[in-house]
Formats: structure tokens, C-alpha cells, sequence
């Protein structure tokens, strides 16, 4: 019988974390830029896209630390052994 635990690197849980910032930062930049248009405020998407890399440097410490302390739990995990 082999024993086996698998867990992700520190690097892993990072690059996908940020990968899926930069694509928010993207949608909430369009998505934010059009609501200032609408709403006349002036610049808006530059002030759209401060206000979204502020909100999603946030939102990416928070998923960084929760994927790390998910990482230490192994509830749900399967690992099986394809060599047989």
C-alpha cells in the first residue's frame, strides 16, 4: 500500500492567485469604467482601475492565506494510485 499527501507549493497557491486578480482587475476596470461614463464622472477608467487594483490586492491576500490554510487541511482530498 502507498502513502501518499499531496499539497501545493507556496508558488502554485501564488501565480493562481494572481492570474485570477488580473483578470478581475480587467472585468472590474470595464465593468466600473462604464458605470463612472454613465454616472459623468471625469476620468473614468483610470479611477476605475486604482480602485480595482486596490480592492483586488486585498482580495488576493485574502485568497493567498486561504489557500495556504487549505492546503494544510486534507478533508476532501483524494489521491489515487493509477500504476495498477
Amino acid at each position: 500500500m502507498h502513502k501518499h499527501k499531496v499539497s501545493e507549493t507556496c508558488i502554485r497557491s501564488l501565480l493562481k492567485t494572481v492570474s485570477a486578480r488580473l483578470l478581475e482587475i480587467l472585468i472590474d476596470t470595464i465593468l466600473l469604467g462604464v458605470i463612472y461614463s454613465l454616472l459623468g464622472i471625469p476620468r473614468p477608467y483610470e479611477i476605475a482601475f486604482s480602485l480595482s487594483v486596490v480592492i483586488e490586492c486585498l482580495c488576493a491576500l485574502a485568497t493567498y492565506v486561504n489557500e495556504r490554510l487549505w492546503n494544510k487541511v486534507q478533508w476532501g482530498r483524494e489521491v489515487r494510485d493509477v500504476s495498477s
